[in-house]
């Protein structure tokens, strides 16, 4: 039974790892891409409408404007 578990335990996982394209290394995809942009998209939605906008003066705004030029 326990030699079982293991077998099904690699091949369950050999079969949910992929190759990342930008890295060349496997990695294990317990969750599809799609669903985690699509929790990330919610999940900043959020973040958004629980905090105020920084004014367009702050130091803060004005010192990333300064130096991010964005291509």
């Amino acid at each position: 039974m326990r030699m079982y578990f293991i077998l099904s335990f690699l091949i369950v996982l050999h079969f949910s790892c992929s190759k990342n394209v930008v890295t060349g290394r496997r990695q294990i995809n317990l969750i599809p891409e799609r669903e985690i942009i699509n929790m990330n998209l919610t999940e900043y939605n959020v973040f958004l409408n629980q905090n105020k906008k920084l004014s367009e003066y702050n130091a803060r705004v004005v010192q990333v404007k300064k130096y991010y030029r964005p291509d």
